[in-house]
């Protein structure tokens, strides 16, 4: 045994002390890389993740304005139609309300930024000769590009339709 292993106490005895001298703790101060490099990468996902969600929040925002927008015009469109009885001649344009004719029972509007393109049909369903009463379905298709922007439609774009129907006796119809 060398003097370094060997331990003397007060009564005079030796003992031998196989433990590792105790060496200080280095003190650590701040953050390792690795530490800082997860911390960036967990909020950039978090970012990302907050950023893509707020894009389909506004797209859907936008969306239900766009579907509002159709079912207010298409039952302006139905309410003025049915007011005239269901007449075979209706045209929007009379409402002077920014409708332009574009086709045969076609018309284009810009209504709160968002240009459609609104189509009227009708269909007599059925008629009573003894009553000489004619029941028609009037209908109003509106269709308007998912970019909201003016433009050719496309079959992925969305489509309102919106029916009603009327007495041809009524309103002078």
């Amino acid at each position: 045994m060398t003097a370094i292993d060997k331990k003397i106490d007060v009564h005079g005895n030796a003992s031998t002390d196989r433990t590792p001298p105790k060496q200080t703790p280095i003190a650590r101060s701040g953050f390792s890389m690795l530490e800082l490099i997860i911390a960036i990468v967990v909020l950039a996902v978090t970012a990302a993740g907050a950023m893509h969600y707020q894009f389909h929040a506004a797209r859907q925002i936008r969306m239900t304005q766009a579907e509002q927008t159709a079912m207010r015009t298409a039952q302006l469109i139905l309410e003025d139609w049915k007011s005239r009885g269901g007449n075979d001649q209706y045209s929007p344009v009379d409402l002077k309300m920014g409708f332009t004719a574009s086709g045969a029972n076609q018309y284009k509007v810009t209504v709160d930024d968002l240009p459609m393109l609104v189509r009227t049909n009708y269909t007599n369903v059925d008629t009573d000769p003894v009553a000489s009463v004619t029941l028609r379905q009037i209908q109003t298709i509106i269709r308007w590009r998912s970019d909201f922007t003016q433009g050719d439609l496309e079959i992925s774009d969305p489509i309102y339709v919106m029916t009603a129907y009327v007495r041809l006796d009524q309103a002078g119809g």
